[in-house]
């Protein structure tokens, strides 16, 4: 994490497109070159000349997984908070294999201490997010502060599927509350939020 403190502040969230055209120059063919080509026909039918770079067609397009990891860690326009949301967008991205997406999480998940809230709620509240993700999620949250425990578990209760991943989430979040609530996830809500309170004030204490 101390290598972190030596990004540049990006005041403006990086998309992946933008990343990938930082690290692809060999995408930007020579305009005057790529006009002449194209515009080369076959005197014969009247149509363009099929000799067109592939290589640079491949190039020209964002990278994906491993690679597209690789480009946010190493980018230093990026501070934390901004890679960090850059790679919750490849934890989204469902063109990614399962395995890319969790390679993402894991990085994401080292840089988001402190910041679990803002940076890893809305992944468990996005129907993107497969549940084994989730669950890995859940399983880190329960190693961090209690208001984080009890926010991943209500996120992970309010998922649409997932009866595993939803029951572990129940049983952790009644060992907390100190208090089974069954399926009222109203009641869940309100317990939460009180035994949020407490801790607050025991901490004034």
């Amino acid at each position: 994490m101390s290598a972190w403190l030596l990004l540049k502040p990006s005041t403006e969230p990086q998309s992946i497109e933008k990343l990938a055209s930082r690290v692809t120059p060999e995408s930007l063919v020579d305009a005057s070159a790529r006009t002449s080509t194209s515009a080369t026909k076959s005197p014969a039918s009247g149509t363009p000349d099929t000799a067109v770079d592939a290589s640079s067609s491949r190039a020209s397009q964002p990278p994906k997984g491993s690679t597209a990891i690789d480009v946010i860690l190493s980018d230093p326009a990026l501070d934390t908070i901004n890679a960090a949301r850059a790679l919750g967008g490849l934890v989204q991205d469902q063109t990614l294999t399962q395995a890319e997406r969790a390679e993402a999480l894991a990085h994401l998940l080292n840089l988001s201490a402190g910041k679990e809230s803002e940076l890893l709620l809305p992944l468990l509240k996005s129907p993107k997010l497969p549940n084994m993700l989730a669950l890995t999620i859940l399983t880190d949250a329960l190693n961090s502060p209690p208001t984080w425990q009890v926010d991943a578990c209500l996120a992970v209760m309010e998922r649409p599927s997932g009866k595993e991943l939803k029951t572990e989430a129940r049983e952790h979040l009644a060992f907390l509350v100190d208090g089974d609530h069954g399926d009222d996830l109203n009641a869940w809500i309100v317990a939460a939020r009180n035994m949020r309170s407490k801790w607050e004030a025991s901490d004034k204490e």
